[in-house]
C-alpha cells in the first residue's frame, strides 16, 4: 500500500510539471517540495502531515498562495530547483549547501544522536568512542553524510529508521544506531517500541531545518515568509504545532 502511494503521488507529480495548468503556477509559479521524514513530514492514506508540513501550510496561506505540497524525491526535486521558483522543506542547512539556496527559518531544530541499546553500560564521551562500531544509518541522509565524511567505515546502511530500530531492540545487528533525535524518538513510538529499550549514548551536533527556496525564488517572497514566520512564532501558532507532535519545547 505505502509502495503504492508512492508511485501515485509520483505520477501525479510528473504530470504536474508537465501540465499547463498545474495549482502552483497561477502563484508566481512557485512549487512546494517536500520528502516522508517522520515526524517533519508524515504521510498516511494519501494525506500530508507533520511538523514541517503545518508550518508551511500556515505559511502559505499567510503569503496568500494556494500551492499543494508535492512529495518528490529529493534528487528529482533539487535537479528542478536549478529551474524553476521551488521551496523545498524540511531541508538541513549545511555549509556545503550554503550558496546553492535562500534561506527560510530556521523552521525547528534537531539533534544528531548516537543510541545505544538500554544493556549496554559503556560510556563515550566523544564521537570518535563510535569509530569502531557497527553503525545504523539510513542511506542518503545527513546523517550517513556526516559520518562517512568523517572516516567512518563500520556503517549499515538502511532504507528506513524502523529498520535500525529492530536491529538494535530485538536483533541486537548493531552497536549504535545515529539519527536525529526527534525522527529517533517517532519512529520508536510509531513501531510499539518502549523507548526504555534504548539510552542516547551520546549528543553529536544541533542541526536545523530550513525551507530552501532555489536561487531564481525573489528576496521578496523570501523576506515576506520570513516575516510570516516570525509571525507564526510570536501568536503561539508555532508552538501548538510543535506540540501537535510531540515535540514542544520547554517553557523557558
Amino acid at each position: 500500500m505505502r509502495c503504492k502511494i508512492a508511485a501515485v503521488l509520483f505520477l501525479f507529480a510528473i504530470i504536474f510539471f508537465f501540465s499547463n495548468t498545474g495549482t502552483c503556477l497561477s502563484s508566481n509559479d512557485l512549487l512546494l517540495f517536500t520528502n516522508e521524514f517522520p515526524p517533519y513530514t508524515i504521510i498516511k492514506e494519501g494525506e500530508l502531515s507533520g511538523i514541517s508540513v503545518d508550518i508551511v501550510k500556515q505559511l502559505s496561506s499567510l503569503a496568500g498562495y494556494s500551492c499543494n505540497i508535492v512529495m518528490l524525491p529529493w534528487k528529482r526535486a533539487l535537479k528542478e530547483s536549478q529551474f524553476r521558483k521551488v521551496l523545498l522543506f524540511p531541508y538541513t542547512r549545511r555549509p556545503y549547501r550554503e550558496k546553492q539556496f535562500k534561506w527560510i527559518g530556521p523552521i525547528m531544530t534537531d539533534t544528531f544522536v548516537f543510541a545505544v541499546n538500554r544493556e549496554d553500560k559503556r560510556n563515550f564521551n566523544t564521537i570518535d568512542d563510535f569509530r569502531n562500531l557497527e553503525i545504523g544509518v539510513v542511506q542518503g541522509t545527513p546523517t550517513a553524510y556526516r559520518l562517512k565524511k568523517m572516516g567512518f567505515e563500520n556503517l549499515q546502511y538502511v532504507i528506513q529508521e524502523k529498520q535500525n530500530a529492530f536491529k538494535m531492540v530485538h536483533g541486537y545487528r548493531i552497536d549504535a544506531w545515529y539519527a536525529p533525535e526527534l525522527i529517533l524518538t517517532r519512529t520508536l513510538r510509531s513501531e510499539g517500541i518502549a523507548f526504555e529499550k534504548i539510552r542516547i549514548a551520546y549528543k553529536d551536533i544541533d542541526v536545523d531545518m530550513y525551507i530552501a527556496a532555489s536561487l531564481s525564488v525573489s528576496d521578496e517572497i523570501v523576506t515576506l515568509w520570513q516575516k510570516n514566520f516570525e509571525e507564526l512564532k510570536k501568536s503561539g501558532q508555532y508552538r501548538q504545532i510543535l506540540k501537535k507532535y510531540g515535540c514542544e519545547p520547554p517553557q523557558s
